[in-house]
């Protein structure tokens, strides 16, 4: 009893809200107002992560997935990783399965989104393709990797311009 009334104390003098929620209450209700104070902190949290801004990549591959939706392709992944390598998305075209590297940039000042592919990235895209070639049959289908380039300016709520380049990255023997 003794180290819980050490506790009570304790909180009263670190949690003002608490303290005065425990002058209005008895103590033998001491975890239900608890149980309050930890249910606003949690709402006060929650709140400042719904406020706040989506990375500008993770915007990038959805906007690409939806564009490639529209264009005709079948999504069947998003973010696949394997071992050392991801890749944004595999879709599916008619008898190709897709690839995709997406890149998004706010403007095209320093480098434009498909230059920022460098020859690691290329390496490491084309590796995790035949690794998950390998793994999965692809029951035919060929594989094909492709590059969406995305301009996002800041502050924008859609994207400037949205590139698509079909099998710039060739994907070799697996």
């Amino acid at each position: 009893m003794k180290q819980e009334d050490a506790i009570i104390e304790d909180l009263k003098r670190t949690n003002p809200e608490l303290r005065t929620l425990l002058q209005r209450r008895k103590r033998r209700n001491i975890f239900g107002v608890l149980w309050r104070v930890g249910q606003e902190w949690v709402r006060g949290v929650i709140g400042r992560w719904g406020r706040m801004e989506v990375p500008l990549g993770t915007r990038g591959e959805a906007y690409a997935a939806k564009y490639l939706k529209k264009c005709g392709y079948t999504l069947i992944v998003r973010n696949r990783r394997e071992k050392k390598g991801e890749i944004d998305l595999i879709v599916m075209d008619k008898e190709f399965l897709v690839f995709v590297e997406v890149r998004t940039r706010s403007s095209e000042d320093f480098m434009t989104p498909e230059a920022s592919i460098r020859a690691e990235k290329r390496r490491t895209v084309r590796r995790t393709v035949r690794r998950l070639i390998r793994k999965h049959k692809t029951a035919g289908l060929r594989p094909r990797i492709d590059v969406v380039g995305i301009i996002w300016p800041a502050g924008a709520k859609e994207p400037r311009e949205v590139r698509h380049h079909k099998g710039v990255i060739a994907v070799g023997d697996f």
